[in-house]
């Protein structure tokens, strides 16, 4: 078992310094893949006083604040990489919700008609292959009474 210091109050001791442009790499990696640097004075500082090491980053290389209701993206997809050319500054509900508003023209596999259907609608893979309630039942060979 790892010992770890305590304070007079029995709390743990926080491990890292604060962050520093010469000090980037200080810090620990969050249970979603994201870095975490120490930093309370930042205003989106979590209460524990940690922030996420892209913020600070972004910030830092581009001299812009990145505010409320924005956050900061990763290129290449990879949480750790927060290099410069990596980073960039996006409303992240816009980024999200774009995949889900756009419809998508399919073919029904029954009439050959075309139709549009919710672009979040295709993760379920049984989605998007009729047109209709008509078509589904033809498929499965039900008959109208």
């Amino acid at each position: 078992m790892r010992h770890q210091l305590k304070d007079e109050k029995g709390r743990f001791k926080r491990k890292h310094r604060m962050w520093s442009s010469s000090n980037t790499n200080d810090g620990y990696v969050d249970s979603d893949g994201r870095f975490r640097v120490y930093l309370p004075t930042h205003k989106r500082a979590y209460a524990n006083g940690y922030i996420l090491r892209a913020i600070v980053h972004y910030e830092y290389f581009n001299d812009e604040v990145v505010e409320n209701g924005f956050d900061v993206h990763h290129k290449n997809g990879n949480r750790s990489d927060d290099s410069k050319n990596n980073l960039e500054k996006i409303d992240h509900s816009k980024f999200h919700n774009k995949k889900r508003i756009k419809d998508i023209e399919k073919i029904c596999i029954i009439c050959h008609k075309t139709f549009l259907i919710k672009a979040w609608r295709l993760k379920d893979k049984t989605r998007g292959k009729y047109c209709s309630q008509d078509c589904y039942q033809k498929s499965r060979g039900e008959k109208d009474e």
